[in-house]
C-alpha cells in the first residue's frame, strides 16, 4: 500500500534487482513524481551524442532571473526557479512545449550549465589574479 493509501497504479517487480515498469514513450504527469531511490534521467553516454558545441553561460547569466514564486499548478506551493521564456532566449535546447503550448524547462541541463558557469568563472578569476600579479609587479608590491 502507498503511504497515503491513494495509489492509482502500483508496480512491484518482486525483486530488488528487477525493473518494475518499462515504458517506451513519454510519461506525462500533472502531479509530482516522487522517487524513493535513484532516479536516472537522459542517457549521457558519448555513444548517443554528436555535433558537440561549447556553451557559454557567463555572458548571459545576468539575463536569466532566479526567483522564489508560488506555482499555480502545485496548489500555490512556494518554489525556486526561472521563467522558461527567459531561458529559451539563450538555451532553447532546454525548453519543450506541452500539448497546450505551455513551455517546460528540461531540468537535466541545469547541472551542466552550473558546471560550465563554474568553469568560466574559474577562468575569469585566474585571468584577474594574473592581472593583479602584473600590477603588483609594476608597483613593486
Amino acid at each position: 500500500t502507498s503511504p497515503t493509501g491513494t495509489w492509482k497504479l502500483q508496480v512491484n517487480s518482486g525483486s530488488t534487482s528487477g525493473n518494475g515498469l518499462y515504458v517506451n514513450g513519454n510519461i506525462n504527469a500533472t502531479g509530482n513524481i516522487i522517487a524513493d531511490g535513484y532516479f536516472s534521467g537522459t542517457s549521457s553516454d558519448r555513444i548517443y551524442k554528436s555535433n558537440f558545441k561549447e556553451v557559454s553561460v557567463y555572458s548571459v547569466i545576468d539575463n536569466i532571473g532566479v526567483s522564489s514564486y508560488n506555482h499555480k499548478l502545485y496548489d500555490n506551493k512556494r518554489l525556486i526557479g526561472s521563467v522558461a521564456q527567459e531561458i529559451e532566449k539563450y538555451f532553447p535546447e532546454l525548453i519543450t512545449k506541452d500539448s497546450n503550448g505551455r513551455l517546460r524547462v528540461g531540468n537535466y541541463g541545469y547541472a551542466a550549465l552550473a558546471l560550465q558557469l563554474g568553469k568560466e568563472t574559474k577562468t575569469e578569476v585566474e585571468r584577474l589574479k594574473e592581472r593583479v600579479k602584473e600590477l603588483e609587479t609594476r608597483l613593486g608590491i
